[in-house]
């Protein structure tokens, strides 16, 4: 690891592990029913969609190794929707959420790998790389 980008990596994958402990909480606290988090219709999809999105990108531009990452965060998607529809009385798993999730982790894994590219070489204008 390039010791001058340690502490930028180390600050994705701090901020990847609070996203999954987010989504944790969220996932898993029972739900009251009487909509304390006013969303619009679908609402709830773009939050998960999202969710996923930031704790992929995070744990990859943490240069996590991207096939462990990919199919920790489809478990997760797989596993908590499960657990909401079989084990929780309060909760519903919900198919259109575990589809909005994986649409998540593929937009995740997009834009972990477009923020990484390296920036192109800097020429002066007019300036072909042949020349």
């Amino acid at each position: 690891m390039n010791r001058e980008h340690a502490p930028l990596r180390r600050l994705w994958l701090v901020l990847g592990i609070l996203v999954v402990l987010v989504q944790a909480v969220g996932f898993y606290t029972p739900s009251s029913g009487d909509g304390t988090l006013p969303l619009p219709p679908h609402g709830d999809k773009v939050l998960h969609a999202g969710s996923f999105l930031l704790a992929t990108a995070f744990a990859l531009l943490a240069r996590l190794p991207w096939v462990p990452v990919i199919v920790f965060m489809l478990g997760h998607a797989i596993v908590s929707e499960l657990i909401q529809g079989l084990f929780m009385e309060s909760r519903s798993g919900e198919a259109a959420d575990a589809v909005a999730d994986v649409l998540g982790i593929g937009f995740g894994a997009f834009a972990a790998r477009w923020l990484a590219r390296s920036p192109p070489e800097r020429r002066e204008p007019g300036v072909t790389p042949s020349e």
